[in-house]
Formats: structure tokens, sequence, C-alpha cells
């Protein structure tokens, strides 16, 4: 009878451990997918948001959200895989921080860079579906997190923003 215990309690903890994380194939490590879970959900908001429609005002409030809960994971004990992951929603969130400040700048702007600025602010959102597709792939297992250190740089656009701000200023 005290085996039966000792197995029950095990496959207790395996259930309960298998429930909280999904286990990378190559580093054996979890996402820790109850921290992701709220930073995911954010991050998607802010995507069907974009995809459907959505004002300047309203993306602003969801791009808070997104800041808040990536802030909230950046404060849990992290596993290196769980680090990878949260990086890229960095790059996610910076990508649709730059597309506000286009939009921003779409609004205030003479109309002959209107259409540059709000081509600026597609690509901003179109990088950062790529970003989070990727992100997706390894919060649901189906990419080892280990693979986003070896994928391209995600942050493509390091002096955009500067370039179109000289445009804007001239």
């Amino acid at each position: 009878m005290k085996m039966f215990g000792w197995s029950a309690l095990c496959l207790l903890v395996v259930s309960v451990s298998a429930a909280c994380g999904i286990t990378d194939t190559i580093t054996g490590q979890k996402i820790t997918t109850t921290t992701f879970e709220p930073v995911y959900r954010a991050a998607k908001t802010v995507q069907g948001a974009t995809a459907s429609g959505v004002t300047y005002v309203k993306f602003g409030e969801l791009l808070q959200g997104l800041s808040t809960e990536i802030g909230i994971a950046k404060d849990k004990s992290l596993t290196s895989n769980d680090k990878l992951l949260l990086e890229v929603y960095e790059h996610v969130n910076e990508e649709y921080q730059k597309s506000q400040s286009f939009w921003k700048l779409k609004i205030e702007s003479r109309n002959n860079l209107a259409s540059d600025l709000e081509s600026q602010m597609q690509d901003a959102w179109s990088r950062a579906d790529k970003m989070l597709q990727r992100a997706t792939e390894v919060f649901y297992g189906r990419q080892n997190a280990a693979d986003l250190s070896t994928s391209p740089p995600l942050n493509t656009t390091p002096d955009l923003f500067k370039s179109v701000m000289k445009k804007y200023e001239e």
C-alpha cells in the first residue's frame, strides 16, 4: 500500500509539472507557461487589433497592457529558455512601440510624409507579427527556445526611426 502512495504522489508531481510548462526537447528546460500566458494574450490582443482596425488611443492602451505584462514576467524567476522567449516578446513590443511613433508622426505630419509614415507603421506591424509567430511557436512547444538564439537578429530597424524623424524635421 505504501508503494501505491508513493507512485500516486510521483504521478501527481509529474502531472503538475507538465501543466506548468512546456519542455524544450533540446535543453530539457521548460517554458513557464503560467508566466507567459498573460504576455502571450496581451501580444495577441495587440496583433488582433492591428489586423482588424484600432484607434490610435486604443492602440496606446493595448501597448501599455503588453508592456505591463512583459514587466511582470521580467520580475519572475526565469529559466534561460524563458529569458530567450521574453527577449522575443520585448522585440515584438519594441516594433509595436515604433509603429505607434510612426502613427503619431503621421497624425502630426504634412501630407507629403503621411504615406511614407503609413508604410513604416505597416512594416513595423508586419515585423512584429513575424516575431510574435516565433514566440507563439516556442510558447506552445512547437519550436525550441534554443533556436531563438541562433535565428537572425530580430531588431532589423535600428536607425529607421532616426531616418524618418530626419525627413519629418525637413
